[in-house]
């Protein structure tokens, strides 16, 4: 056959690019493969980042609604000056009222202590969150850079 060349066995030029050319392809595919394995890590992390931005929200939303009953307890003890319960002890007019107004100075102490304790539990709660979140969004960005090291080395081979 005119101006076609036959490639003998002799002839390991020919072989010697069949072999880098599956050398390559066997690159390839490693790298491919690492590509697809961060971008399922990605996609993975996505989702829990998803998940703790909503769990966030939940904090964030009971840490203002105590917030919110903190300042309004506040805003009435400074209203009412600092000696709102010794005055509201001293109005009772018998033992009875005195008692009374002792047990409901004692109860609204205790309210004030649960509002206190939930509100400190809602501001751990968003730290832990955000904390969470960080530590996601770390771990995303270190899946980032595996599939941009992947893609560097299919780039360059």
């Amino acid at each position: 056959m005119k101006g076609v060349r036959r490639m003998t066995t002799n002839n390991s030029l020919p072989e010697l690019d069949l072999e880098r050319i599956r050398n390559y392809n066997t690159e390839l595919k490693k790298y491919t493969d690492q590509i697809k394995a961060a971008e399922a890590d990605i996609d993975r992390l996505q989702e829990n980042v998803k998940k703790v931005e909503v769990e966030l929200k939940k904090a964030e939303d009971k840490q203002a609604y105590y917030q919110g009953l903190y300042n309004k307890r506040m805003s009435e003890f400074y209203e009412d000056g600092n000696v709102g319960y010794i005055s509201y002890l001293l109005k009772a007019e018998n033992l009875g009222q005195f008692f009374q107004s002792i047990e409901l100075v004692r109860l609204i102490g205790i309210r004030d202590a649960h509002i206190l304790e939930e509100h400190k539990k809602a501001t751990e709660a968003v730290q832990s969150e955000i904390d969470k979140l960080t530590k996601l969004q770390d771990e995303q960005n270190k899946e980032v850079e595996k599939t941009q090291k992947a893609f560097d080395e299919i780039v360059k081979a």
